[in-house]
């Protein structure tokens, strides 16, 4: 513990909150791997970045090991979207479904990078997880990754024997940029009578504006806040409403028909307060919201959860909380 904190730098106290000791040292190894901030670089060189350190823990043994993988694609939105179905193992039939959309700002992010939590959904909570790679911004601005999102709901949803999907045990969810569109897609489908059963929201982006957070946990927390605007400005065009909600749920029109709800909050994190108020709003307007919040952890800690233990206690309370709205 003296040589983590010797390692990790002096303890970080901000806004009465207490950065956890390993989530520090990970974060100062991060830094120090990283060649340069994601806002300096070009998409292509922010992709080659992250994919190394994705790859520094990648296990494809452990995974296998863990639960059935297997890619597909879905014929929607005119392309064929790739998709990555995990199952129990030895399981034929139909159990329930998560639908999970990725994170990386809407730029980067990849099918790999959420295999190790994507498994432990599926193998930890007994359900099938299909991860979704729609495609990224700026190759493809907004609105096509909400469209993409959309449609592999609703290609799932329509053609569930396919899929081995019940759509009444059908669930959405995604973290950062992921839960963003998880929170657009159920507010989509449940205007046609669609509704998934519950949505799992991980430090989602909720509204394109900046809050008192998008200050308090500027640098050093692996989102940054200019990154944040890097993001943004590779996946809006200039002329788009910031209060558009399919760019921020926060304003939809139709939150009190929204299902239950599992809001995951990181402490240091730029979107924290965006979090808050998105659950404060949900739960005014009537709809059950399980917070689960991580006071002493950073923006991306949740599917750490193969290198970091506070993120694996993270991921089995969910899946706790996940086994209940399934059964409920």
């Amino acid at each position: 513990s003296f040589l983590k904190r010797f390692f990790a730098g002096k303890k970080i106290i901000i806004d009465n909150q207490a950065l956890n000791l390993n989530s520090q040292f990970l974060l100062s190894n991060y830094y120090r791997i990283i060649e340069d901030s994601i806002c300096n670089l070009t998409p292509e060189k922010a992709r080659e970045m992250i994919n190394r350190f994705v790859n520094l823990s990648h296990n494809k043994r452990v995974l296998n090991k863990m639960c059935e993988i297997n890619d597909i694609k879905l014929d929607c939105n005119n392309t064929f979207l790739p998709a990555r179905v995990y199952r129990p193992k030895n399981v034929s039939n139909k159990i329930p479904t998560l639908i999970y959309y990725h994170g990386g700002g809407f730029v980067l992010g990849t099918l790999k990078m959420y295999d190790y939590l994507c498994a432990s959904f599926s193998s930890h909570c007994n359900i099938q997880v299909i991860s979704i790679d729609y495609r990224l911004a700026p190759e493809n601005k907004f609105p096509i990754p909400v469209m993409d999102c959309i449609a592999a709901y609703n290609k799932l949803y329509d053609y569930a024997d396919d899929y081995n999907i019940d759509t009444k045990l059908l669930a959405v969810g995604g973290d950062s940029a992921g839960g963003n569109l998880a929170a657009v897609v159920t507010s989509d489908v449940v205007k046609y009578e669609k509704p998934p059963k519950f949505q799992l929201l991980v430090y989602p982006v909720v509204k394109n504006e900046p809050t008192r957070s998008f200050d308090l946990f500027k640098k050093g927390f692996l989102l940054e806040t200019d990154d944040m605007y890097w993001f943004a400005n590779h996946y809006i065009n200039e002329d788009t409403d910031d209060t558009d909600p399919s760019i921020s749920p926060i304003y939809s029109d139709n939150l009190d028909k929204m299902p239950s709800t599992i809001m995951v909050i990181a402490g240091f994190d730029p979107l924290r307060d965006g979090a808050n108020e998105f659950s404060e709003k949900l739960k005014n307007k009537g709809v059950d919201v399980i917070d689960q919040v991580h006071s002493d952890q950073f923006h991306g800690f949740y599917h750490m959860n193969d290198i970091l233990q506070e993120a694996s206690d993270a991921v089995n309370q969910t899946c706790h909380t996940i086994n209940q709205l399934f059964k409920s």
